[in-house]
Formats: C-alpha cells, sequence, structure tokens
C-alpha cells in the first residue's frame, strides 16, 4: 500500500483564495493564558487604531501597548458583549497604567 500526498499550492498572493493575514500566523497562547480569544481582539484593535495609542497618540507595537477595555467588564450583563471591538482601545503601557491606578 502506498500513500498518495501531494504537495501543498504555491501561494499565489492576490488570488482570494487565501485569508487575510492580520498576524495569525504568530503564536499568542503564551499570552492568552487569562483570557481566550483577548489576543485576537487585541490585534484588531491595533490595526483599527493605526498602531497608536488612543489617549496620547504615541505609536506603539504589540509588545509597548495594551489592549483596556472603555468601560469595565463588570458593567456588562455578558462576557462576550464586554469583549465586543467597541469596548476596546488600544493604549500605551504608559496610559494604561495610569488609568489603571487612578482608580
Amino acid at each position: 500500500m502506498s500513500l498518495n500526498y501531494r504537495k501543498p499550492d504555491a501561494y499565489d498572493p492576490g488570488t482570494g483564495s487565501y485569508l487575510d493575514d492580520l498576524d495569525w500566523e504568530a503564536d499568542f497562547q503564551i499570552y492568552e493564558w487569562r483570557r481566550s480569544g483577548s489576543m485576537d481582539l487585541k490585534v484588531l484593535a491595533l490595526h483599527r487604531d493605526g498602531f497608536r495609542c488612543r489617549k496620547c497618540g504615541t505609536t506603539v507595537t504589540w509588545e509597548t501597548s495594551e489592549a483596556d477595555h472603555i468601560q469595565p467588564v463588570s458593567q456588562f450583563a455578558s462576557f462576550a458583549e464586554s469583549h465586543s471591538l467597541n469596548n476596546v482601545q488600544i493604549l500605551c503601557d504608559t496610559c494604561h497604567e495610569e488609568k489603571t491606578y487612578a482608580k
């Protein structure tokens, strides 16, 4: 008995046969040990906010930013509603720290 494996098709950009890649290939499992799915939301928010802090406008990267809930999770009836893209903003580490400790 022989197995007939064929190699994968070559990458052909612009054909529409591949999903858009918003850094999905990176392994974010390390970072999302507290809230499952939160790293996907951070990637989307980073792209939406143009890699800038919403408070001070500083240019940020994945490592120098935090995905911040505009309204606290505790104010929502469901966990899913609180984790919508409309309730998440990108803040630089400094602004996020100021917001966290101002409470």
